[in-house]
């Protein structure tokens, strides 16, 4: 939106699921096959291409994982060689100094950036250009210092962009919405959410598919159903709606 309000044409490629809900289209990275995690990756990235068409323009792609989670390090890199990035911006949770459900300790900022520089190199360089903070549970005060120390161990720009780089402005509805839930007025966002039907969303659709198999397959070991997973998986490009930046 900041880019919009600056006059630069952008395109948001979602590669998750709370992406996919947001903006409409995508494919969720860590549902597709890891043979095919790359190309799909480079698909979502030439589709955007199509409206952030000029060198000006700018394509930001969605980023999932890390490098160093043990369990979905897999995903970040095959997104990482398959969107071919020209920078990064390295995201990180201020309070967090373990990998979640491991005993890893997080590398230090620092550590990080020459990791994704080193990973990048051989495929297509791409350093680390800012560092995005999610200072959740830190008063104001230690979120500014937080940022602070990030800037001073890296040398690069960082900020917390849900705190610091947007006004501080609740929309609400100022009618109830019917449910157990109506009686006072509720984010507008929240509206939203519930008219969003998943029969209007291919990925949702897709993904109920495959955890029906799933199912069927553990109740039933013998169930067969790989090739049908694949076909649901991917190409799951071409079951998705068009992006809303290509409709008429």
């Amino acid at each position: 939106a900041m880019l919009r309000r600056r006059g630069r044409t952008s395109v948001f490629v979602p590669t998750g699921q709370t992406g996919i809900m947001i903006a409409g289209w995508g494919v969720s990275i860590d549902e597709v096959i890891s043979d095919f995690t790359a190309g799909a990756s480079e698909d979502l990235v030439m589709e955007a291409a199509k409206t952030a068409s000029t060198s000006s323009d700018i394509i930001l792609v969605e980023g999932q994982g890390s490098l160093v989670h043990p369990g979905y390090s897999g995903v970040t890199l095959s997104l990482i060689h398959g969107s071919a990035p020209d920078a990064l911006i390295l995201c990180h949770q201020s309070l967090r100094t373990q990998i979640r459900r491991y005993t890893l300790p997080i590398p230090s900022l620092s550590d990080l950036v020459a990791l994704h520089r080193a990973v990048t190199a051989p495929v297509k360089a791409a350093p680390v250009i800012a560092i995005s903070l999610n200072t959740f549970g830190m008063s104001e005060e230690d979120a500014q210092a937080a940022v602070g120390r990030a800037t001073a161990e890296t040398g690069l720009p960082a900020t917390d962009p849900g705190l610091f780089a947007r006004p501080r402005r609740v929309v609400t509805r100022t009618t109830p919405m019917a449910g157990p839930a109506s009686t006072g007025p509720q984010p507008i966002i929240r509206a939203r959410m519930l008219q969003d039907r998943a029969e209007d969303r291919p990925e949702i659709a897709c993904r109920r598919q495959t955890s029906r198999l799933h199912a069927l397959r553990k109740l039933d070991p013998g169930t067969r159903g790989s090739g049908q997973m694949r076909r649901h998986r991917y190409p799951g490009l071409r079951l998705r709606k068009t992006p809303p930046h290509r409709r008429a």
